[in-house]
This record gives structure tokens, C-alpha cells and sequence, in this order.
């Protein structure tokens, strides 16, 4: 062995925070995963309502997209706030198998907009919390610096997530009710099949959207929507001579007996 040799030296590796925060909050590939992300946040945290309202609001002299959701929910106090909404990978979820978060990533599309403002409270005390120009900020990689205060107003039990110039675009065509109940239905836990098996019915959770074309809130149906079942095949033939193959459905519910018997 040669004498020269020397002995090991460990070392940290460093991270530039600002690069990391600028990747995860650009790394969402639909503009829609902001209200999957506020979503199931909302019933991780308690909710048993959650509303979602979107509109365009001049703000300094241009049309900005204007979201706004907010849920009744356990709310945050101020080290939640600070330590696991605004921070990097701190998740209260991550030990939790009943809930849906885990990587303490995903409010971070909050952070690709030009304003994000925090209204929340735990039924004791009442925080806002805001924060300006992140992106632009995190793209220059210098860390956006959000704010925190106790708040005068006591807010309603739950939290309140508003976000300005969101996706920093002018594009607002895709906040149709359409499109974003589509996305729910397909992409969140609104669309679950849990309700079609019995003893799995879905918790009470309510979800309303007011969307860029509507001037009201509307309820969004929970659990995923199935055609009833019509495998009268007589009938069918009897209504619908040229065509009845269209109109048959019959359900087939499969139960794996080794899953079911898996112990909890």
C-alpha cells in the first residue's frame, strides 16, 4: 500500500435551494394539478368542503387569472406554515398511509404565479402569509422570501389559498367548468371507484367550482360517473333495433380474495 494514500473525508453535498424550488414548481406538466394539489390537501387536512373559484381581475393594469380555494379543514398554525406549506420536502402526511400527500412538493406550483396569499386559522388563532414575485425571483435563482403574520381578522376555521398571475400566462381559455371538472373527475380523488364496491363508500366531501364561464358555484359529483346498467337485451333490441350493442351495459365488480383477506 502506498504511503501517500490518505484516509477518507466525508463530506455533505450542498444544494442550491433556489434551483430546486424553481425545477419542482415548473416540473407540473398539467396547469391543472394546482386544484389537485389544493384538493387533496383539503382532505388530508379534515375538510369536509372544499370550494374552487376562478375569475380575471385587473390587477396594476393587466388581466390577471385570479385563483381562489378554500376548504374548512383543520387550518395551519404558524410552524405548518413555515416548515411544511412553504418549505422543501417536509410533508405531515409522509407517515400517514390514509393520506394522500407525502413528498412535500406539491404546494410548490403555488409558487408559479406572481402572488400567493395564505388566509388560515386552527379554530385558535388566525395567520396570513403572502408571497411576491416568487417565480421570477427563483428564476434569477435568488430565494423568494415569503411573509408571515398573526392576523387581526379571525379568519373561518380552515384555509383559504389565493393565487395571482398563475402560470405567469395570459391564456385563460382552459378554466372552463368543462375542462376542470373533467380534470377532477379523472385525475383526483373526486373521480374515485370507491363507491361502486360495497363498504367503500367515499367520505362526506363536497367540492364546488365556479369557473372562468360561470357566474356561480356549482357542486361537482363525487366518485366516478358509470352508465347504469341495461342488459335487458330483449328490450333493448325492442328500442333500438339498429343499434341496441351501443346501448348495453353490464357491470362486472372482480374481488381479489387475497387482497381482501390482507390483514391491516
Amino acid at each position: 500500500m502506498c504511503d501517500h494514500v490518505k484516509e477518507w473525508e466525508e463530506f455533505v453535498p450542498k444544494v442550491n435551494p433556489a434551483a430546486e424550488f424553481f425545477e419542482i414548481a415548473g416540473d407540473f406538466g398539467d396547469e391543472m394539478e394546482i386544484f389537485r394539489e389544493a384538493l387533496h390537501n383539503a382532505m388530508d387536512w379534515g375538510a369536509t368542503e372544499f370550494r374552487i373559484s376562478v375569475e380575471v381581475k385587473s390587477i396594476n393594469g393587466k388581466e390577471t387569472l385570479v385563483i381562489t380555494m378554500s376548504d374548512n379543514g383543520i387550518g395551519m398554525n404558524k410552524d405548518v406554515l413555515q416548515n411544511n406549506f412553504w418549505a422543501l420536502g417536509n410533508s405531515l402526511s409522509y407517515d400517514d398511509a390514509d393520506k394522500i400527500g407525502e413528498k412535500g412538493h406539491g404546494t410548490k406550483i403555488y409558487l408559479r404565479s406572481t402572488f400567493v396569499r395564505v388566509e388560515t386559522s386552527n379554530g385558535i388563532e388566525s395567520y396570513e402569509s403572502e408571497c411576491e414575485g416568487a417565480y421570477v425571483a427563483l428564476g434569477e435563482r435568488k430565494m423568494h422570501q415569503p411573509r408571515i403574520r398573526l392576523s387581526e381578522k379571525a379568519f373561518p376555521r380552515g384555509t383559504k389559498i389565493i393565487v395571482e398571475g398563475y402560470n405567469l400566462s395570459d391564456d385563460f381559455s382552459s378554466y372552463t367548468e368543462l375542462r376542470i371538472k373533467d380534470y377532477l373527475g379523472w385525475f383526483t380523488k373526486v373521480g374515485s371507484v370507491e363507491n361502486q364496491f360495497s363498504g367503500h363508500n367515499m367520505r362526506d366531501f363536497k367540492v364546488y367550482l365556479k369557473a372562468l364561464d360561470k357566474s356561480n358555484y356549482t357542486e361537482v359529483p363525487m366518485g366516478h360517473i358509470f352508465a347504469k346498467e341495461n342488459s335487458n337485451i330483449p328490450a333493448l333490441l325492442k328500442e333500438h333495433p339498429d343499434n341496441a350493442v351501443k346501448y348495453y351495459v353490464k357491470k362486472y365488480l372482480y374481488q381479489d380474495e387475497q387482497f381482501e383477506k390482507r390483514p391491516d
